[in-house]
């Protein structure tokens, strides 16, 4: 994996990547040192795009002081560097809701029902909180790109900040093909968002979840034919309360609940005990979908950022590995490198050298092929 620098992060490990935005595991950086884990966000614009992004994330920050709730992701830090839009979260252990809904498919895992009630009651509960709050924010582009899931079964939806501008990205054709379908049909480029247009997003991504369908275009006749005849992802009819909450989030116009309504009502069949809903039980099913996160290993900051080598570097290295290693006396003196030498080297990109073989300390004796690596990449070029 390739580690590199953006501004004062380090991002770690890519985590998910989408027409809309790409997410990392990144280190914010003092100096050499990591001092906390953030969730990156960046917005795939232009750049002109990126400043104006950047400055709503900057205005939306300050509009939403504190605003706390457990389901609303709040950013600790935002702006653009390079042309690049970012928003920065506390880290979430996990996933993001576009990459549970395809792996539970591709893994033959479908979403229990209630589960789908409980991850779209948890959006809900952030949306209703963000309406609630004194500046009255109303989310208007509510994806799954921008719902988190953690491996503890917590959920929290993001881009508060910059939502109410998304829709401008809507004039790209494969960012509007890739979110489409969760947009509530009056839903323009250049609209104000309204709570309504979050209630059709809510029964967009419930629909999804519950049958493990992603939301067709609405014939002339409306929604309603789709839903009487859309079976449950894991067999079975949909349960009439079910049916009346997907009914009443994407019926048009007037006949589209609030969202206090819609969330009171989804609340209250979450708690209903007619289904196995608990945060434990989405946890553990969680942790399954997320397998490969809970696994993952990130590279040591002071190495994973030193080097970058050609791919005939790499195939030396390779061939090294099958070797023995050899004591330090009987290497030749061009293969060690002084200290010095290693301080120098751009911090910017990673060797794809196991980290728990990686030495903290630089100055401290190190094996053979780790010294050797560096050798290759010097003698590849890259410059001191």
């Amino acid at each position: 994996m390739n580690a590199r620098e953006f501004g004062p992060y380090l991002l770690l490990r890519k985590l998910s990547e989408s027409a809309l935005v790409e997410t990392y595991r990144a280190g914010e950086r003092d100096g050499q040192e990591v001092q906390r884990v953030v969730l990156l966000c960046f917005f795939n614009t232009d750049a002109d795009d990126a400043i104006w992004l950047a400055e709503t994330a900057q205005a939306g920050r300050r509009a939403l002081k504190g605003l706390t709730a457990s389901s609303l992701g709040s950013a600790v830090d935002s702006g653009e560097i390079d042309g690049t839009a970012y928003l920065a979260y506390d880290y979430i252990s996990g996933g993001d809701l576009r990459t549970l809904m395809d792996r539970s498919r591709s893994q033959g895992a479908p979403v229990t029902l209630g589960h789908a009630l409980l991850i779209t009651n948890r959006i809900a509960q952030a949306l209703l909180a963000a309406w609630q709050h004194e500046a009255r924010a109303r989310h208007g582009f509510v994806v799954p790109q921008l719902v988190m899931l953690s491996t503890e079964g917590d959920v929290q939806l993001l881009g508060l900040e910059v939502a109410s501008r998304l829709r401008r990205l809507l004039a790209v054709g494969t960012i509007r093909q890739e979110v489409g379908s969760y947009l509530a049909p009056e839903v323009v480029s250049e609209g104000q968002p309204s709570t309504t247009d979050d209630v059709f997003s809510l029964g967009a991504i419930l629909y999804e979840l519950a049958t493990g369908r992603t939301l067709p275009t609405a014939p002339p006749g409306g929604y309603e034919a789709i839903i009487a005849d859309a079976p449950l992802a894991r067999g079975g009819p949909l349960p009439e309360a079910v049916t009346n909450l997907l009914g009443s989030s994407l019926d048009a116009g007037p006949k589209r609940h609030s969202l206090e309504i819609w969330q009171a009502n989804i609340d209250r069949e979450v708690v209903s005990g007619k289904y196995e809903a608990s945060p434990f039980d989405l946890a553990l099913y969680l942790h399954g979908i997320f397998a490969d996160e809970l696994q993952a290993v990130d590279p040591p900051p002071g190495l994973a950022a030193s080097v970058k080598l050609t791919e005939p570097a790499l195939e030396e290295i390779e061939a090294l590995e099958q070797e023995p290693v050899e004591s330090e006396a009987s290497l030749e003196p061009e293969a060690l490198v002084e200290e010095s030498e290693i301080e120098a080297l751009p911090l910017t990109v990673t060797a794809n050298i196991e980290p728990e073989e990686a030495s903290p300390d630089y100055g401290e004796k190190q094996p053979a092929r780790h010294r050797a690596t560096r050798r290759i990449a010097r003698d590849a070029g890259i410059p001191a």
